[in-house]
């Protein structure tokens, strides 16, 4: 059977599935890619259990067949043709490609019957979140995200949607973040998934390869699906309960400080350079309005200082360290001209806030400071 898809066409669904594509995987079907073909539809369809993901577009042809070939060799394959039409045919298990400039390439398939099914669960209704919220929200949580699988739950992002906002919140346990806007999506009642990392990057992705306005979502007992222009992906949930992360985050403050964000990266990145390697131990020092940022390095015998200006208000001669990456990671992420941060304690957590914060946005980032033995 002979199908016709412009290479443009092809290799927009092969980029749109491969990056579910695992790397290593005990069940060896699933370094494959499966291509379902029609008369007028190509469906590319990718998984890793975990998360399966289906890529349509149109294509012209008679009949119908199915096909599992390999997903990377599928897509260097198509990525090295120019853009032109292709003709596609499967014969006997084989996908064969030929280019209007007389390229031919077979690639045998592998058992169709051994891919796992799209899953099919019980979904509730439809919600829309326009794709800057969306990715505004996942910007400023997923970076905490935890990478120690024996804690299950944080190795996700909650998120959390109610009548008037929706939001999304990540930890690790040493580090927060949580942004929440005052978007209405239609919810009646307060809901809360926890939704991995992995499948929330991949959408972000996809937005911008296709630069979608609004990202649309049903969400069931088990997995979330996200749809936008003929690309669905459905991810399986993370169990939970997610802890309450609120009860980490004090409400009252000792002392606070705002701070020109561009200034504080740069005297961070330059201090940085003489830190503990194992640590990323940066201390700050805060006397009047003043904040004296340093790091010493005994391994090779080094430090380095740093004194930039500050409106302060608290104690003199306030001391406490932070790990230097972290801060930069979140200072990264933030985009207002100054941050606030609010402190008590050398081992008490400190909350850092953007300074002439939008109307419907509301975020802040927590960092536990690093104990100081020096």
């Amino acid at each position: 059977m002979k199908f016709s898809i412009s290479k443009k066409s092809l290799i927009n669904v092969v980029q749109k599935s491969l990056p579910v594509i695992p790397n290593v995987t005990s069940l060896n079907v699933l370094h494959n890619f499966k291509m379902i073909f029609s008369s007028n539809k190509l469906e590319v369809i990718a998984s890793d259990l975990d998360n399966f993901v289906k890529a349509t577009t149109d294509i012209t042809g008679d009949g119908e067949v199915e096909i599992a070939v390999n997903a990377k060799k599928m897509f260097e394959v198509v990525k090295e043709i120019g853009d032109e039409l292709l003709t596609l045919e499967v014969i006997n298990n084989s996908l064969t490609i030929n280019s209007e400039s007389g390229f031919t390439c077979k690639i045998t398939g592998v058992n169709i019957k051994d891919f796992p099914n799209f899953p099919d669960s019980k979904y509730g209704d439809t919600y829309s979140i326009p794709s800057s919220v969306f990715n505004s929200l996942v910007e400023k949580s997923n970076f905490a995200v935890s990478r120690d699988e024996a804690r299950a739950c944080l190795c996700g992002v909650l998120w959390e949607c109610s009548s008037q906002r929706v939001g999304m919140v990540a930890t690790d346990g040493h580090r927060l973040g949580a942004s929440f806007s005052y978007t209405e999506l239609g919810f009646e009642n307060d809901t809360s998934v926890i939704v991995p990392n992995k499948s929330l990057q991949h959408i972000l992705k996809t937005i911008e390869f296709g630069n979608f306005e609004n990202v649309d979502f049903t969400i069931s007992d088990r997995n979330i699906v996200f749809s936008v222009d003929g690309f669905t992906l459905s991810a399986k949930l993370i169990d939970g309960p997610y802890p309450d992360y609120e009860k980490g985050i004090p409400n009252e403050f000792s002392k606070s400080v705002i701070i020109d964000r561009k200034n504080l990266i740069s005297a961070i990145k330059r201090v940085s350079v003489l830190s503990n390697k194992k640590t990323g131990l940066v201390k700050f020092n805060f006397e009047d309005n003043n904040i004296n940022i340093c790091a010493n390095n005994r391994e090779i015998g080094g430090e380095a200082n740093q004194i930039i200006p500050v409106k302060y208000d608290g104690e003199d001669n306030f001391l406490i360290g932070f790990n230097g990456t972290y801060l930069l990671e979140i200072l990264n992420i933030i985009k207002t001209q100054d941050i606030k941060i609010n402190m008590n304690g050398q081992f008490s957590a400190t909350v850092i806030s953007e300074v002439l914060e939008t109307e419907n946005n509301d975020s802040l980032f927590l960092v536990m400071p690093l104990r100081i033995f020096d």
